[in-house]
């Protein structure tokens, strides 16, 4: 795993919003963060675009029913920041 991959997956760990469960560790870019119903899914995803966050929903059929969730996709241009407002974002919507 390299050392940004690393930080990444440490950087959520920490700061993950409660609820929200991660599926694996950070391996590759595309992460996902079931929620369970396409109605969640499709808020979280719709209040995070409204901060510039784009963060779609993955809803059935690409996903089995009940198990609606966001893909985050990481990319090497993204600092340490940008995932913390990632995390705080999302932990904000948890609310």
């Amino acid at each position: 795993m390299s050392r940004l991959t690393s930080e990444l997956d440490d950087a959520l760990e920490q700061r993950a919003a409660r609820g929200l469960r991660r599926e694996r560790r950070i391996v590759d870019s595309a992460q996902g963060a079931q929620l369970g119903a396409n109605a969640e899914a499709l808020h979280v995803s719709d209040a995070l675009w409204k901060r510039d966050i784009r963060v779609p929903a993955i809803r059935p059929p690409t996903v089995p029913q009940g198990s609606a969730r966001l893909r985050i996709t990481f990319s090497a241009a993204y600092s340490i920041a940008d995932v913390d407002l990632l995390a705080e974002a999302l932990a904000d919507v948890a609310r």
